[in-house]
């Protein structure tokens, strides 16, 4: 079955194979079921088309899932690099952005070799002004 161009696969029950779509997880695909009133254990061949209409729409106008959530994502980013806020700048290097302890912890972010590429290099600038 296709829901929201995502393959949900027929063997599954319905509550693990909504999980597949991006930007739903176990709680918010119990809280789907719940809502449309779907068995616990009720498999995604099962389901009647009527309930596969209803869950389509409760999906594109309840929540932000699959395209809409990564716009929304990509937009929001967007935004913290155009004002050139300091959390655009800590998700640029890799760092957490809330405040975090990062001195002894936060090995795996800090470890990251993008760093690099967002901040100023001086060196590389003044090489590149000594060329032109």
């Amino acid at each position: 079955m296709l829901v929201l161009q995502k393959y949900l696969k027929p063997s599954l029950p319905i509550r693990k194979a909504l999980t597949i779509l991006y930007g739903v997880g176990n709680t918010r695909a119990n809280f789907i079921c719940d809502r449309l009133g779907l068995g616990p254990y009720k498999t995604v061949r099962e389901i009647q088309y009527k309930s596969v209409v209803r869950l389509h729409r409760l999906l594109t106008t309840s929540f932000y899932v699959e395209n809409d959530l990564r716009k929304m994502m990509r937009d929001d980013m967007e935004r913290l690099q155009s004002i050139h806020s300091y959390r655009w700048l800590r998700h640029a290097m890799k760092l957490p952005t809330r405040g975090q302890r990062t001195h002894t912890n936060a090995k795996s972010c800090k470890r990251s070799t993008h760093k690099a590429m967002f901040l100023r290099n001086s060196k590389k600038e003044e090489k590149a002004k000594k060329r032109a």
